[in-house]
């Protein structure tokens, strides 16, 4: 699948510590499905392929995509791929631990 020049990569969802963020409720309200996400490889005391997940415009951090597709990412982004996020679902909750998103990940050649 394309979107653009992009090439689609993967299905992913952040890990679980964004639904106990103090902003979860807060991101989750503002974001709309097909909002592109923005990724940064910053590695972690437990992780060295570490992604992070911010919105494009970056005022909300997201946590972090889930480590098994991490390190692929982490890759892509160090050899000066433009690889982001699109915003697929996104379900909002009063309750922290209903809170979910997921999103699409493309790469493509800056």
């Amino acid at each position: 699948e394309q979107n653009g020049d992009a090439i689609w990569l993967a299905y992913a969802n952040p890990d679980r510590e964004f639904k106990f963020f103090e902003h979860s409720v807060e991101a989750l309200d503002e974001m709309k499905v097909g909002d592109r996400l923005r990724f940064i490889g910053k590695p972690t005391e437990t992780n060295p392929w570490a992604v992070e997940i911010w919105t494009s415009d970056k005022k909300y951090f997201l946590g972090h995509i889930q480590s098994r597709e991490s390190r692929m990412l982490s890759y892509m982004l160090k050899a000066g791929k433009h690889v982001y996020g699109v915003v697929r679902n996104r379900q909002t909750a009063y309750y922290p631990h209903l809170l979910n998103f997921d999103f699409d990940v493309y790469v493509e050649d800056k």
